[in-house]
């Protein structure tokens, strides 16, 4: 291991993130559509590499070199010599996504509908739960400030 897991992980964030979203801010400044498209490309790779890059540390860390494998991916998916990311989304991943999209826009579409229905009943349980611990609260002082100090002391 030539690189550690925290140094990867800066390497990562500086090469991976910090200089390809100012590339991606001078193409929006330029107004150059291909460039656009190409960092879009690039940034929907960013986001399946970021949702699967956990199983891989978990699994496949030990391997000799990943740390600096999974840099040179990320360098190799944003470098205009290699194309990388334009490259893997043409071959792999449009025709994916494609031969796929039905079953993802289904599935998206009931996970956005049941996540309204969950967020919507844990709003209603926290209200009723806030409502009933403040009226218990109320009811609590209000008992202990219907009897005087002298009348408690008298029983």
């Amino acid at each position: 291991m030539l690189i550690s897991a925290p140094v990867s992980k800066i390497l990562i964030l500086t090469l991976g993130f910090a200089l390809p979203s100012y590339r991606t801010f001078k193409s929006v400044r330029a107004h150059d559509n291909t460039l656009l498209r190409e960092w879009c490309i690039y940034w929907l790779l960013i986001g399946f590499f970021v949702c699967f890059e956990w199983m891989g540390d978990i699994f496949l860390s030990w391997f000799p070199l990943y740390y600096e494998a999974k840099l040179a991916l990320v360098i190799y998916l944003w470098n205009p010599r290699t194309r990388g990311a334009s490259l893997i989304f043409n071959k792999y991943v449009e025709p994916l996504l494609l031969a796929n999209e039905d079953k993802i826009d289904n599935f998206l579409q009931d996970a956005q509908t049941s996540l309204y229905y969950f967020i919507q009943n844990q709003t209603s349980r926290l209200r009723e739960n806030a409502f009933r611990y403040l009226n218990y609260f109320l009811e609590q002082t209000k008992s202990m400030t219907s009897t005087t100090p002298s009348e408690k002391y008298k029983k």
